[in-house]
């Protein structure tokens, strides 16, 4: 477990803060999911060029990119 804070406030006074706000909270030692498997793409789905016309004078794109369901994972 990390904890990084930034302040403009005495090294001192943010290591009070640390102690006094951060104390408490227990290491779980939880295990960090893996993003990297399974791909999302396998390689005949790699390496393609698309071109686009638009069908009307907008600025703006969406793209819909398939990843696996995470609200499992909502706790970690």
């Amino acid at each position: 477990m990390n904890l990084v804070l930034y302040s403009n406030h005495s090294l001192d006074t943010m290591e009070e803060y640390a102690r006094k706000y951060f104390s408490p909270i227990v290491n779980k030692n939880v295990q960090v999911p893996s993003f990297f498997e399974p791909k999302p793409f396998d390689e005949a789905n790699l390496g393609y060029l698309y071109k686009v016309e638009p069908v009307m004078n907008e600025n703006k794109i969406s793209f819909f990119i398939p990843i696996e369901y995470v609200e499992k994972l909502h706790d970690t």
